[in-house]
């Protein structure tokens, strides 16, 4: 039997819930969680092991509009994670407005690979 391996990497705004669904998915508390805005700073990794496979989570910060040079480094590993996906996990929650990052969804529309939309926070809906 082959053995397959891929990037998965979770992209999306600050505090839609990317780390919790890293850890989630990774098995383990690799990223912080919290309420605080921008926590995840740079790229997290995250490997998950199994019989004929190997999948690869990467973390990473949440998109904005940089207003100086960290939040710039930051959205540049979310540049990186978008170009070197073999999946893109893009997450969003129920209260986010659908125009928030038109020109990340256009970047996504353009990618050569499966992007797969997580809407989180379901729960918190009325």
């Amino acid at each position: 039997m082959a053995h397959r391996a891929g990037f998965v990497n979770i992209i999306g705004n600050p505090n839609v819930g990317k780390s919790t669904l890293m850890n989630a998915l990774v098995g383990e508390k690799l990223s912080i969680v919290t309420a605080k805005a921008q926590t995840t700073r740079h790229r997290i990794m995250g490997i998950v092991n199994g019989e004929d496979y190997q999948i690869v989570y990467s973390d990473t910060p949440g998109i904005l509009k940089p207003n100086y040079r960290l939040q710039q480094n930051m959205l540049d590993f979310v540049d990186t994670a978008i170009g070197d996906a073999d999946i893109i996990l893009y997450v969003t929650d129920t209260v986010e407005k659908g125009d928030k990052n038109q020109d990340y969804i256009a970047k996504l529309a353009q990618v050569e690979c499966p992007v797969v939309l997580v809407i989180n926070k379901i729960d918190l809906s009325t």
